[in-house]
């Protein structure tokens, strides 16, 4: 009786002959298409089978349904290749993950193993494996986003790929900073800094008391350090760091030992060493000092 029940509630499907013979006609040729490569008809069945799978998804959630963003939040400086996001893996097959999006070139998936190190396409694969998500080098505070795809070993003889799963990764800085930037210094005319013509510096604008207040341009040349910040603001109380790829403070600059020329919008520190250099991956905090 309840099998008879459950039987009221199904639809019959009414499929027309030459809607059928058509179908079958270009699923045979998509299968002829890729004759001689190994997988490649049980990858098409794989296709169809995430295709139903959307469907079915689709009928009971609506129209355009996508997996919830995956939200992570993270302390702003940490190293590049800090973990924020590991997943175990079990099973033996090979597969492909990788990023797109806004901000995909800020991070890194990998294969590892147990012990952390990565494993590549040439490797032997283990039974169980781990997917890690990281940092590509140290974030200013912010959020990010970006798109982790994968690709399972069975999909790849017909390239078959489904959507990628949303990620938004929120970066918090410490108590006490008042800013945070990328900082990739560049040199040009002796001066190796960032400014809107040169080098990044982003973002370059903060606010101080509700005011808002842009780095115009931040350089070393000839044993000094010059920063054109608009509206001219002292910072006094503050400190500048200039953190490298591995997370430690190359260098800091006190606000309190700067010469300041408000007239000129422009704070010099008298630097005889070489803070920064062309091509480096720095990130800029401000923040209170000691």
């Amino acid at each position: 009786a309840a099998k008879a029940g459950w039987s009221r509630h199904l639809k019959p499907v009414v499929v027309v002959l030459g809607e059928l013979r058509s179908r079958i006609e270009t699923i045979s040729a998509i299968i002829e298409r890729g004759r001689d490569i190994p997988g490649y008809e049980h990858c098409i069945g794989e296709r169809f089978l995430t295709a139903h799978q959307t469907k079915a998804q689709e009928t009971r959630k609506g129209p355009g349904y996508v997996l919830p963003t995956v939200q992570n939040q993270i302390p702003s400086g940490e190293p590049k290749g800090a973990d924020f996001y590991n997943a175990s893996i079990v099973t033996g097959e090979f597969s492909r993950y990788w990023l797109t999006g806004r901000d995909q070139h800020l991070f890194t998936v990998a294969i590892v193993d147990h012990n952390g190190l990565v494993i590549t396409p040439d490797d032997r694969y283990p039974v169980d494996y781990i997917i890690s998500l990281a940092t590509a080098r140290p974030l200013p505070a912010g959020t990010y986003t970006f798109e982790r795809h994968r690709q399972t070993f069975s999909w790849i003889p017909c390239n078959h790929t489904v959507p990628g799963r949303n990620w938004e990764v929120t970066v918090v800085a410490p108590e006490g900073t008042l800013h945070e930037a990328f900082f990739d210094p560049e040199e040009s005319d002796g001066a190796t800094g960032a400014s809107k013509t040169k080098g990044t510096l982003d973002p370059p604008s903060f606010s101080t008391n509700g005011t808002g207040t842009t780095i115009q341009n931040l350089t070393w040349k000839n044993d000094s350090v010059t920063m054109e910040i608009t509206p001219f603001n002292s910072l006094e109380g503050y400190t500048m760091e200039f953190i490298a790829l591995d997370g430690s403070v190359k260098s800091n600059l006190s606000f309190d030992e700067a010469t300041a020329d408000p007239e000129a919008s422009v704070l010099t520190w008298e630097i005889s060493e070489q803070p920064w250099h062309d091509g480096d991956q720095l990130m800029l905090r401000i923040r209170k000092s000691n």
